[in-house]
């Protein structure tokens, strides 16, 4: 069977749907996750930074626990030298992730990144949260693919 290998950025797993649902899916083994030690990083950092009300504490418990998860699933970004100039230095690290993980897809609902990796000379297809999950359950799911 062939291997799904989605790159997710951080802007995918600060929402707690969105992070349940990527985890259970690939705790189900429908699809093999690359994230970079700096994808996590900034999940901890938005949810200390942008949920005030949530304990700085319960934050660091919730990514420990992705990093847990996804313990083999996490991989050095490699060298940026491979991302095309195109890519703003914010997101360089996700498609360097991507690349380095060999991953087909990005998994971002950042949508100028999704515009410069629809633009870029990469073989990677950048999806919304919701149309990767569209995509998964009419091509991987219903024709038993991934499980």
């Amino acid at each position: 069977m062939p291997r799904l290998i989605a790159a997710l950025d951080a802007d995918v797993l600060v929402p707690i749907l969105s992070c349940d649902l990527l985890l259970t899916a690939f705790n189900s083994r429908l699809y093999e996750p690359v994230v970079s030690t700096q994808v996590l990083a900034e999940v901890e950092r938005n949810l200390i930074d942008d949920f005030p009300r949530l304990d700085p504490a319960g934050a660091h418990r919730r990514v420990g626990q992705m990093r847990d998860a996804l313990s083999d699933q996490i991989i050095a970004p490699g060298s940026l030298d491979s991302v095309p100039e195109s890519i703003n230095q914010k997101d360089r690290h996700v498609v360097a992730t991507a690349l380095a993980g060999e991953a087909s897809v990005v998994v971002t609902n950042d949508k100028r990144l999704r515009a410069e990796i629809a633009h870029a000379d990469i073989d990677i297809v950048a999806l919304l949260t919701l149309l990767w999950v569209m995509v998964w359950e009419r091509v991987f799911v219903r024709v038993g693919v991934g499980g």
